[in-house]
């Protein structure tokens, strides 16, 4: 069994408590309101109610902390956004954009999130075949195809 936060629990309902001496520290004694157990005394510092329970259950999921983006991450998110705007600009749909740059509709689905990074060959195959800056490509700056000349 694991300790766990009864203030977290869907069957927690309430609670009272009371400081107690034990020998010779200080602590509160909890009276948990339990719509499984009814009035349990559990003993905790503060605000901490800890108590043992196979009834156990998280009110809501805890939220995962999203790790902060890499450059590398940014950078690849960045050009996947841009890649999708070419696409759409050139008017294919992912199946499409893939068959003509040898790719497949899924790892297109990648790059364009930005979970994946383009390979080369989709590279080459932007600035040869739909005349796509790759300066604009990486950075996002100035046009979006080259000019012909």
């Amino acid at each position: 069994m694991k300790e766990v936060d009864c203030k977290k629990c869907i069957n927690y309902n309430g609670a009272r408590s009371e400081i107690v001496d034990m020998g010779g520290a200080q602590k509160t004694k909890w009276y948990v309101d339990c719509a499984v157990y009814g009035e349990v005394m559990a003993i905790g510092d503060g605000d901490q109610i800890l108590k043992r329970c196979m009834k156990y259950e998280p009110s809501e999921k805890p939220v995962k902390k999203k790790k902060k983006d890499t450059a590398k991450e940014q950078l690849r998110r960045e050009i996947g956004g841009r890649i999708r705007e070419i696409r759409k600009e050139i008017g294919l749909n992912q199946t499409k954009f893939g068959e003509k740059s040898n790719t497949s509709r899924g790892i297109i689905g990648f790059i364009e999130s930005g979970k994946v990074s383009p390979r080369l060959e989709l590279l080459k195959s932007l600035y040869e075949d739909y005349n796509v800056d790759l300066n604009y490509l990486i950075s996002g700056e100035g046009s979006m195809f080259r000019k012909e000349g």
